[in-house]
């Protein structure tokens, strides 16, 4: 059993008001957040709880493979008019993949495509303007724009995570240059055992979570989590050297996370299912760490595997065996690439 790691209060109490306020609040819970740690805190927004049960619509992730900012505008635009219609909120990821070795950029997995620290933030710019447009006369809807990347690779370091912070804090302070007030920038990471190299181990990752926090940042966890069990929460061993501690620190345990864990599958028989890992994992935080997870939501891909679990199922399968009644969003991933 690892031992319990203590956080400081205020960031404890700071993220559970960010998470139970409503959007509307938004400005309130933060200045209240800032006088009781006495710094400035910016670009941070509290989701807003879905009715029970999945909502209307879901809001779409996207891989990207080109450095298009016109594509960006695009979808930031439909995301845009499709939060001003239904009036609720969204979380959407721009997964940019991998860092590079160099810290200057990403590199695509499906054709080695690099993207450069400016090109990231000029897309996720656009993005977040055309939905800011494109909301037209609905001055209440929010869209929190997660910066992707993974902890597969080179750059799973402290540095690594420092330039993404970086990365974030310049597109935050782009958006409040620019008078975009519907959207919130946070960081991304599909973290989870890739089972490639050393360098993805929880060791490599902590440090990478330490260096991107200490830019003030907030990020989605939306990996999976590998060869864990869905029948024990007592800090049981999952696949290579994983195990339900290092999934729920760094999707939970760390004040910056913020849980979206892959909701995929349910079979085959007599294997653990995505939702009943999480759920063992989430038991392991209150059981020993005093803290179980809240997820923020269910992340799945029925359209790119139509073997996998739809939106609605991923939710259903989530609430199941965590226990929780509901989330903020339900996010999908795009079969098609930006």
């Amino acid at each position: 059993m690892r031992p319990i790691r203590l956080h400081n209060s205020f960031l404890r109490r700071a993220r559970r008001v960010l998470i139970d306020s409503a959007a509307t609040r938004i400005g309130s819970a933060i200045l209240l957040v800032a006088a009781l740690l006495g710094i400035a805190i910016l670009g941070i927004a509290s989701p807003a709880l879905a009715a029970t049960g999945p909502p209307a619509y879901n809001p779409t992730s996207y891989y990207a493979t080109d450095a298009n900012t016109s594509t960006a505008y695009s979808l930031g635009c439909d995301q845009g008019d499709a939060d001003a219609t239904s009036g609720l909120n969204s979380a959407v990821i721009l997964d940019f993949f991998g860092q590079n070795s160099a810290l200057t950029g990403t590199d695509e997995d499906f054709g080695d495509v690099f993207i450069s620290n400016a090109s990231i933030e000029a897309m996720a710019e656009n993005f977040a303007e055309g939905y800011y447009v494109c909301t037209g006369s609905d001055t209440s809807t929010v869209d929190t724009l997660g910066i992707g990347t993974n902890n597969d690779g080179p750059a799973n370091t402290q540095a690594g995570g420092q330039v993404w912070g970086n990365i974030v804090n310049a597109v935050t302070s782009w958006l409040g240059t620019n008078g975009v007030g519907q959207v919130i920038a946070y960081g991304a990471d599909d973290i989870e055992d890739w089972g490639t190299s050393g360098n993805t181990a929880p060791g490599p990752t902590d440090n990478w979570v330490s260096g991107f926090a200490s830019k003030g940042d907030l990020y989605f966890n939306y990996g999976g989590a590998v060869g864990c069990p869905g029948n024990v929460d007592d800090n049981a061993a999952c696949s290579d050297s994983w195990d339900q501690y290092n999934y729920w620190y760094l999707s939970w345990g760390d004040p910056a996370a913020f849980a979206t864990p892959e909701i995929y599958y349910n079979v085959p028989p007599g294997t653990p299912i995505n939702a009943e890992q999480w759920g063992e994992i989430s038991d392991y935080g209150a059981a020993y760490q005093s803290d179980g997870i809240v997820f923020t939501a269910p992340f799945s891909q029925h359209e790119r595997d139509s073997d996998s679990l739809t939106a609605a199922q991923a939710w259903d399968d989530l609430e199941t065996y965590s226990g929780q009644s509901d989330f903020s969003y339900n996010m999908v991933i795009s079969a098609s690439y930006i």
